[in-house]
């Protein structure tokens, strides 16, 4: 199901925060991003940035993700478009179907039995909180589509496009951390170009990276507009008022308070 699962005590001892984890881990359960090459006609996922594979000879083969990954493609630069713009627009379009998709699912506020005898499946709302509404059940009904699903997908879209989080996960691939030649070509990269700015203009060009910013700023306005993960910045002063003499909301007279009089007088008015 869609909620958070738990953690026991042993596996807090080696907890490990989410966005530190591989991406093959942390997004191993989202919808990928898939693309239809135009010229071999072949459906594959979209790898991001960069496509970096292991040869035969273990050596490491990085190239834009912005070519097909079909190694038998006869043109795979851009996908097969003819232009960057073609390309970006197609990308676009896969983009805000999918995010509309995952939020038609979201809001369609669907749960489901965390009971696996049970199965029921509903939008109707309990009078009894999360209880299962099906007789004799003593389940709970739980959300097919969590808000911490929605921002994990829509942090997988970004991802795809972020430079600097792209090289970020070059050395942290499962393929690639097994393999010390592969580590110390990647090693050598990062010291030969020094910077993200320096490794992604060997292998983009400016077309590319540009076409790669207009892609992540769609796909971060669409996460900017999410209150998941996020404390607003007013919170405090709603609950608490201004310490420079703002209102305090929630007394049954709103009242002025004064700065010298501090928190302790803020609580009291509250």
């Amino acid at each position: 199901n869609g909620q958070p699962k738990e953690l026991q005590d042993e596996e807090l001892v080696n907890y490990q925060p989410v966005h530190t984890l591989p991406d093959e881990e942390r997004f191993e359960s989202v919808q990928k991003l898939e693309l239809k090459c135009r010229s071999c006609h072949v459906t594959s996922s979209f790898s991001g940035v960069f496509h970096c594979t292991s040869t035969p000879l273990n050596t490491l083969q990085l190239t834009s993700g912005l070519s097909c990954t079909n190694p038998t493609c006869p043109s795979p630069n851009l996908w097969g478009y003819p232009s960057p713009t073609e390309l970006q627009s197609r990308i676009s379009n896969r983009l805000c179907l999918s995010i509309r998709k995952s939020l038609q699912q979201y809001y369609s506020q669907t749960t489901v039995c965390d009971d696996v005898t049970c199965g029921l499946r509903t939008r109707q709302c309990s009078v009894l909180g999360s209880l299962c509404l099906e007789r004799g059940c003593h389940g709970r009904l739980v959300p097919e589509y969590s808000e911490r699903e929605l921002h994990t997908q829509i942090c997988y879209w970004e991802s795809l496009f972020d430079e600097e989080h792209a090289v970020r996960q070059l050395t942290l691939g499962k393929n690639i951390a097994k393999s010390p030649e592969i580590l110390g070509e990647l090693t050598e990269l990062t010291r030969k170009f020094g910077t993200t700015d320096g490794l992604c203009k060997q292998y983009l060009s400016r077309e590319d990276r540009v076409l790669l910013g207009d892609l992540k700023g769609e796909v971060r306005r669409y996460k900017e507009r999410s209150g998941y993960n996020w404390v607003e910045k007013g919170l405090w002063s709603d609950l608490f008022g201004s310490v420079s003499g703002t209102s305090v909301k929630g007394a049954k007279d709103t009242k002025r308070v004064k700065t010298e009089k501090g928190l302790g007088a803020i609580l009291a008015a509250c």
